[in-house]
């Protein structure tokens, strides 16, 4: 290692030479430096020859030095403190700065905390509050199924009431249908009564003219009081029996038989109120018997009507009721059913009944649909036999399959088919 000179002993100025260490080195270098240098100049001071003549320039040099030395050892010491207390300060704001920030960092969490504590108060109102909600709910859910099932069975109550309202409606219907029937059949007696005895005055008189006209030459006999008619005139011609016969027409007792044969025509009835069938029905009995008049016709009327048609043929006058082409047109204008024109809005709603026998629901179905239409293959029309299948019951419907076709089948055809669905459905029933 180089020897450092002396600035002592080589008459250096001290003061340069401590300014130039104090730029070169560090302030805790230079102090032990320093200290050094404040020892080996004492250590000179102490080991200084006193016989020596430059005694005194050397302790003037060396005071000097020392006196700087320590000046300088001052001067950086203050400068150390500064920089020292200057440290402190720093470490003193740094130390409140991380007070203040552990105290923001504590505040932080209780602050969380309690934000978090009221969040967690909230959402235990709102789940109480729900739970609340929920048990009204449940409460009113179950009052609704309550009332629902209330109202079941009241429904289920009055569908059986309605029904036995219906039953007893049904057999209120069929007694007042007998009664009405025996009524009928009563005044329909009555009538007959009345034609018979009409017809048995007819015949009473026709007997006293012929005796008058035997015994022209004898006192004219006397009239009997219940049947008493006025004599022809003196000079008036008797008619001959056979005329008479002609003019008569056919008795009382054929015109009942015949009367047996014929429908009865009831207009207000659901079945037979076609009144055209009904009136060719009567041309057709009539046409093979001789000698048939328009009072027969009008016995035959009243024979196979209801009171409702003989009430009708009560009312009208004279003229029409001795021109029995005049009566005809004024019952078909009187009897024809309005609906007849429009049969397919009529048959559209014509559906078969639960209980209904596939020969009732065709007949209903075919004089809906066809009115007073009566010609041959009438009912082999695709869209009667579609409509026919259609408007069937649906459990007839569910045994009848796949096998009716209205494109390839006849209508007796599905008819047949019609009625083994009927029988199925009853058997499963």
């Amino acid at each position: 290692m180089p020897q450092t000179a002396d600035p002592i002993t080589h008459g250096e100025d001290v003061n340069t030479w401590l300014r130039g260490m104090t730029d070169s080195l560090t302030p805790k270098t230079f102090e032990l430096l320093l200290f050094l240098i404040i020892i080996l100049i004492l250590r000179r001071f102490l080991t200084q020859d006193s016989s020596q003549n430059n005694n005194h320039e050397e302790l003037v040099k060396i005071t000097s030095s020392l006196s700087y030395a320590f000046t300088t050892q001052m001067k950086l010491s203050d400068k150390h403190i500064t920089h020292l207390q200057e440290e402190l300060t720093r470490a003193q704001h740094r130390i409140d700065k991380l007070e203040v920030k552990v105290q923001d960092q504590l505040k932080a969490p209780n602050e969380r905390e309690q934000e978090t504590t009221e969040q967690v108060k909230k959402l235990q109102a709102a789940l109480a509050a729900a739970q609340l909600d929920q048990q009204h709910a449940t409460a009113a859910q179950r009052d609704l199924v309550n009332r629902l099932q209330y109202a079941e069975q009241l429904l289920e109550k009055t569908k059986n009431d309605i029904r036995d309202k219906n039953s007893e409606i049904s057999a209120l219907k069929d007694h007042l249908e007998r009664y009405r029937t025996e009524t009928d059949n009563l005044t329909q007696q009555l009538d007959d009564t009345n034609d018979e005895l009409y017809m048995v005055r007819k015949e009473l008189q026709y007997a006293y003219e012929l005796a008058y006209d035997e015994r022209s030459e004898g006192p004219q006999p006397k009239s009997s009081p219940a049947f008493a008619t006025q004599p022809f005139p003196a000079n008036e011609s008797k008619p001959p029996i056979q005329d008479f016969r002609a003019a008569h027409g056919m008795t009382i007792k054929d015109l009942n038989k015949l009367s047996e044969n014929i429908s009865r025509f009831n207009p207000n009835s659901t079945e037979d109120h076609d009144i055209q069938a009904y009136l060719q029905d009567i041309e057709f009995h009539l046409e093979m018997r001789p000698h048939v008049t328009d009072r027969d016709r009008l016995y035959i009327l009243r024979a196979t009507s209801s009171p409702e048609v003989r009430n009708f043929l009560d009312r009208q006058p004279s003229q029409t009721k001795s021109n029995y082409q005049r009566l005809r047109e004024v019952l078909i204008k009187e009897f024809t059913d309005p609906e007849s024109e429009h049969g397919l809005l009529t048959a559209l709603e014509t559906k078969q009944g639960r209980q209904e026998t596939p020969q009732a629901y065709y007949n209903r179905l075919r004089q809906a649909y066809f009115g007073a239409h009566n010609k041959p293959d009438l009912e082999e029309d695709v869209n009667f036999k579609s409509l026919f299948l259609k408007n069937l019951h649906p459990g007839v419907s569910h045994h009848l399959g796949v096998m009716a076709c209205s494109h390839s089948m006849t209508i007796q055809q599905l008819r047949d088919l019609t009625q083994k669905a009927y029988n199925k459905q009853k058997m499963a029933s």
